[in-house]
């Protein structure tokens, strides 16, 4: 039987995950309504130093008449050299250009991952107040 003590745990962990994917989240959201969308092209992919194993996309776009070049830093297995992304930016510096695809992966995760350390708690107090 879980003591009180490691549920306790389990729910910060859980509410400390999905606080991490609700900020992410609003952070995303904010830059959605605040940043230029565009659609860009992959036109080659680089590496990181500190992990030369995956390659990240590098994307060519159009913005005020100029041709922008920008290392994206997000990673996906599934990208092409030619293929077609959605880019957003600061309107003030398009070389930080980020895959707009990205934005949902890492809240829903986290907030999905949240949910196998708050439901199980949730359960078991429901239980414990069942038996008494």
């Amino acid at each position: 039987m879980i003591n009180k003590i490691g549920i306790k745990i389990l729910l910060v962990i859980g509410i400390a995950i999905a606080g991490a994917g609700l900020y992410f989240g609003y952070n995303n959201f904010q830059k959605t309504l605040t940043y230029e969308e565009t659609e860009g092209i992959i036109t080659g992919f680089h590496q990181h130093s500190n992990n030369a194993k995956k390659s990240y996309p590098n994307v060519t776009f159009c913005y005020k008449g100029d041709t922008v070049f920008s290392k994206i830093d997000y990673y996906s297995s599934d990208m092409t050299i030619g293929q077609a992304v959605v880019v957003v930016f600061p309107a003030d510096n398009p070389l930080s250009a980020e895959i707009k695809s990205s934005f949902l992966f890492v809240p829903l995760f986290l907030l999905f991952f949240s949910l196998f350390f708050i439901v199980p708690n949730t359960l078991i107090k429901i239980e414990r107040q069942k038996l008494g």
